[in-house]
Formats: structure tokens, sequence, C-alpha cells
């Protein structure tokens, strides 16, 4: 029983060494390569008159219901 506790465990950290290595040959070209961010920031840069009229809008919306709510106090 314990024979095939110990060969389970290092079975498990020979699998676990293995897996790391793999990860880390994998991962080391990815991690030199250059990420274009070019189009992605122009495409935040478009986007911001769009979103920013949306936010007008709501603003709108939220300060009129305020100021129906306001004059129906003041009537009441």
């Amino acid at each position: 029983m314990q024979v095939r506790e110990k060969f389970a465990s290092a079975k498990a950290k020979t699998a676990a060494a293995v897996a790391l290595a793999t990860a880390a040959v994998m991962a080391s070209p990815m991690a030199q390569a250059a990420i274009d961010v070019g189009p992605t920031v122009i495409e935040i840069g478009e986007a911001k008159a769009p979103i920013g009229l949306i936010g007008l809008a709501v603003l709108g919306v939220l300060v009129a219901l305020a100021t129906f709510a306001w004059v129906k106090r003041g009537v009441k």
C-alpha cells in the first residue's frame, strides 16, 4: 500500500513538472511577441463621441425626471 502511494505521489510530481516545463516552453515565444494595439486605440478614440452622446441623453432623462418630480411636489 505504501509503495503504491509513493509511486502515485512521484508520478503526480513528475506530471506537474512536465506540465510546468511545457507551459514555460510554449509561453516564451508568446511573451516576446509584440502586440499591435493601434487599431484598438483608434476604435476607442472613434467611440468617444457616440458614448458621450448616449451619456448626455441619459443625463437629460434624469434631469427631466428630477424636474418633473420637483414641479409635481410644488403643485401638491
